[in-house]
């Protein structure tokens, strides 16, 4: 069995919405702190394009473009805004 390898500072670490964004309270609160912390850790931390909208309820955009926007972190294009 193949097991990956552990993160190790400099990784990049890509924060997506594939649900609501962080754009209320406690949320983000909760996110900035996580995030300070990680790169405390010596991560780098990338956002995507939705990570900070809200467009409907609970969602941060309609359900193609969040699928888009994880699937181009997987790709390593997860700064690419969608149309």
């Amino acid at each position: 069995m193949r097991q990956p390898e552990f993160l190790k500072k400099g990784d990049k670490i890509v924060m997506v919405a594939p649900s609501f964004g962080v754009t209320t309270e406690p949320y983000l609160t909760r996110y900035t702190a996580s995030r300070k912390n990680l790169e405390k850790e010596g991560f780098v931390i990338e956002e995507g394009p939705y990570i900070h909208l809200e467009e409907g309820v609970a969602a941060s955009a309609s359900a193609q473009r969040r699928a888009e926007e994880v699937m181009n972190a997987f790709r390593g294009d997860a700064s690419l805004v969608l149309s």
